[in-house]
């Protein structure tokens, strides 16, 4: 017994979910740092980890804003061109 397509759906749809709750709520830099962890991955790239080991995505920098990211929220976007990676990496005050 594989539940592969379940967990798959189930993952897809948890992430859906925290992007809609984070998307309404004006997060600080304080509340960004202690749900991520960043890390300068390539030129113009920034790895975003979840502190709590549930996953990370690639965000693309370009003249200093979060232009992409690999998270599925943003692959998939309704009315909206950013996601919470995203906003994250524009909250750095150092990046």
């Amino acid at each position: 017994m594989t539940d592969g397509p379940s967990k798959n759906r189930q993952s897809l749809s948890r992430e859906v979910v925290t992007e809609a709750i984070d998307r309404n709520r004006h997060k600080t830099w304080s509340e960004y740092a202690e749900t991520f962890e960043f890390t300068i991955h390539d030129d113009a790239v920034v790895r975003v980890a979840s502190s709590e080991g549930g996953g990370e995505q690639l965000v693309t920098v370009s003249g200093g804003t979060a232009v992409a990211c690999t998270c599925y929220s943003h692959r998939e976007a309704v009315g909206r061109d950013d996601c919470r990676h995203m906003r994250a990496v524009d909250a750095h005050p150092r990046l």
